[in-house]
């Protein structure tokens, strides 16, 4: 999954430049302070609601085909000028009117709902500019896109004007996600050494003034080497919150509280991969820590060795599951696999457009596919947006 892989370098670079800090910490005793991380409290996990999802019999399949899943496919090519140029989107955030993409190279670029572009948020040292960028989330409730740089998290509106001097951050962070009380974050644990042993959880949450409320989930690790994957998604006023190698998926409701929801435990353990190098992996899973959900359905992503991304598409209402490595399509075999977001009843996935570009499904009407008449490989990439059906 390219979203994964990119997001991988991302994390990469993080951490390089946590390195970089080791032994002279960029943080203030007085930001070390404010964070007060010593008067926090493990989070209360509650498992009263916890559901166990069967996949073992989904890992065994190899081929989604396209007629037993697909309902609707919408494209939404995103506008190519010279001010909106993007490289490979590795987060998409969309809202009923905006489409915000970060792409490969730090680009934070501002779409309307119709794909017309708006405006991008200029790199420098500047007033209301990008320096340094460690995570972007938007802002559902206050409706405000938020950029952590350097030491602070900036705030814009929905077309990319700065709002706010913003508020500084204490320690470093990789995903984060704003609830009325404050915020969540997923922190780099190699990072934050400056905050003390509490910081050894993976996950924060803290009020509006930054302040370290609850801390919780440990920092995982499989073959000694210490998970740098982790999700933040939202979906119907709750954020799950997923990790590589996790097979819980846990969730904080968006009107906030100390209680962290183990939601999913998935069980795919007669596939499972080994933690031992020696033991035979070949044909195991990994979790690979992603999770999309709307209101009928699921897609969980894992990774098999030597064999590359496996999807799972799950029906909530039946409880179905069916999974593959391929899929058996008509237009583009791989919008399931490059799912990032959700948005309303559809995935979004994302595609490199390419001449003749056309999609002969059935579930593509032909006003979707005039959209994409006259896209060539040098436009900007093309958002697809699908409803799966019940099965």
């Amino acid at each position: 999954m390219k979203n994964g892989y990119f997001l991988f370098l991302m994390t990469m670079a993080l951490l390089t430049g946590c390195a970089q800090f080791a032994g002279r910490s960029r943080y203030t005793e007085e930001d070390v302070k404010r964070a007060n991380i010593g008067q926090s409290k493990a989070f209360n996990v509650d498992t009263s609601s916890l559901l166990r999802i069967d996949l073992n019999e989904a890992l065994e399949g190899d081929l989604i085909n396209e007629t037993d899943v697909l309902d609707t496919m919408l494209f939404i090519p995103l506008e190519t000028t010279p001010e909106s140029i993007i490289a490979y989107p590795s987060k998409i955030m969309m809202t009923d009117d905006r489409i915000f993409v970060l792409d490969s190279e730090h680009n934070i670029v501002i779409f309307d709902n119709n794909g017309r572009y708006i405006s991008s948020l200029k790199k420098g040292q500047g007033p209301g500019e990008i320096n340094k960028l460690m995570s972007v989330s938007y802002n559902y409730l206050e409706q405000q896109l938020m950029v952590i740089q350097n030491k602070w998290i900036m705030y814009y509106d929905k077309d990319g004007n700065p709002i706010d001097k913003g508020i500084k951050c204490a320690f470093t962070c990789k995903e984060f996600a704003a609830i009325p009380s404050g915020f969540i974050f997923f922190h780099f644990v190699s990072c934050n050494r400056h905050l003390g042993p509490q910081a050894e959880k993976a996950l924060f949450l803290t009020n509006s003034d930054m302040n370290i409320l609850n801390t919780g989930i440990d920092v995982l690790s499989q073959n000694n080497v210490i998970c740098c994957i982790d999700n933040i998604t939202r979906y119907n006023g709750s954020y799950f919150i997923s990790q590589f190698y996790n097979d819980t998926i846990f969730c904080v409701s968006e009107n906030g509280g100390p209680a962290l929801k183990a939601k999913y435990l998935l069980d795919y353990s007669s596939c499972k991969a080994p933690d031992s190098e020696s033991e035979d992996r070949v044909g195991k899973f990994y979790n690979n820590g992603s999770v999309l959900e709307n209101a009928t359905s699921q897609i969980f992503f894992f990774t098999c060795i030597r064999k590359g991304i496996f999807v799972v598409v799950r029906d909530k209402g039946t409880g179905h599951t069916m999974g593959g490595y391929k899929f058996d399509c008509d237009g583009f075999p791989e919008y399931l696999a490059s799912a990032k977001t959700q948005h309303g009843e559809y995935f979004v996935s994302v595609l490199q457009p390419f001449k003749g570009m056309e999609c002969s499904s059935p579930a593509v009407s032909p006003e979707s596919n005039a959209k994409l008449k006259g896209l060539t490989e040098e436009d900007n990439p093309v958002l697809v947006l699908y409803k799966l059906k019940q099965f």
